[in-house]
């Protein structure tokens, strides 16, 4: 098993360390949630340990993200807060479907942490068993007369079955579209190419994170360009952009990749439609000092 923990918090780091590596379970450690947040999927951990005091607002963005699209099977959620946490966060937290809530690393925590990850464990271990069993069904034995009956009604099966399959296979070559011809120059057209763009995934080389600064909401997501004065996000729900417009100011917005994640503010350029898809254009303007 394995447990993601997300904080550069020396102490918090310790903390959860030991105790996974007490239960022998692997920890990856991430100092950007950003950044974690863009390799859970390949991470798949059993466990993420967050802290509300370092990431405030987007915590609960990962957990969303986590619970909604990324895994099949249960994530065990621990959120470490102050002793300042309200009840109002307390009960945003449950519905989100945090599984612990952990205000201090005594002695008391550490024990009902590893009880309840024994207790995680043991559960998750006995739907793998449920899942892995299998009941084989004694087949009928069947009577020379029986087979024979059935042999009519099994050749009729395939002859339908493969008229199905010429039926499938006349109406793909009907509605297959014409291979892409070149003109009588030897090139490409204008719309040819356009056409032949459309059929290809737009790669995102990684992820960014932003606060709509008119309703509030934070929206994660990923990038298709940046060049250190421009950024180019992808949109994928319009509506989290609701209030967004040309010369917005966004006042924090972080972007990640492979090698490096950075801060800043920007204002809106534009909105702009490329390989049927849309995506907001920013111009940088301030970058935040790295911690």
């Amino acid at each position: 098993m394995k447990a993601l923990v997300i904080s550069e918090d020396k102490e918090l780091v310790k903390f959860y360390t030991d105790i996974f590596n007490e239960n022998k379970i692997d920890v990856i450690n991430y100092n950007w949630l950003l950044k974690a947040m863009d390799n859970v999927e390949e991470i798949k951990p059993d466990f993420i340990v967050v802290s509300s005091v370092e990431y405030p607002r987007h915590w609960k963005t990962l957990v969303q993200y986590v619970k909604s699209e990324i895994f099949i099977g249960p994530t065990f959620f621990i959120l470490q807060v102050s002793n300042i946490f309200s009840d109002d966060e307390r009960k945003k937290a449950e519905c989100l479907g945090i599984n612990e809530i952990v205000s201090s690393f005594s002695d008391y925590f550490k024990k009902k942490i590893i009880a309840r990850i024994c207790e995680f464990a043991e559960g998750s271990e006995e739907d793998e068993t449920d899942e892995a069993t299998t009941i084989e069904v004694p087949q009928a034995e069947t009577t020379d007369s029986a087979q024979n009956d059935a042999a009519p009604s099994e050749k009729t099966q395939s002859e339908a079955a493969e008229n199905e399959a010429t039926e499938v296979k006349s109406t793909e070559l009907e509605s297959a579209e014409p291979p892409v011809q070149a003109s009588d120059d030897g090139l490409l057209s204008v719309d040819m190419i356009v056409n032949k763009s459309k059929k290809k995934a737009v790669e995102c080389p990684g992820s960014y994170l932003l606060t709509n600064p008119v309703t509030g909401k934070v929206i994660y997501g990923k990038y298709l360009e940046y060049d250190g004065r421009k950024i180019t996000c992808k949109v994928d729900n319009p509506e989290d952009f609701s209030g967004i417009e040309a010369k917005s100011f966004i006042k924090y917005i972080t972007y990640c990749n492979k090698k490096e994640c950075k801060s800043f503010s920007a204002n809106v350029n534009e909105y702009i439609d490329l390989f049927e898809q849309k995506f907001l254009v920013l111009d940088i303007c301030d970058f935040y000092e790295e911690k």
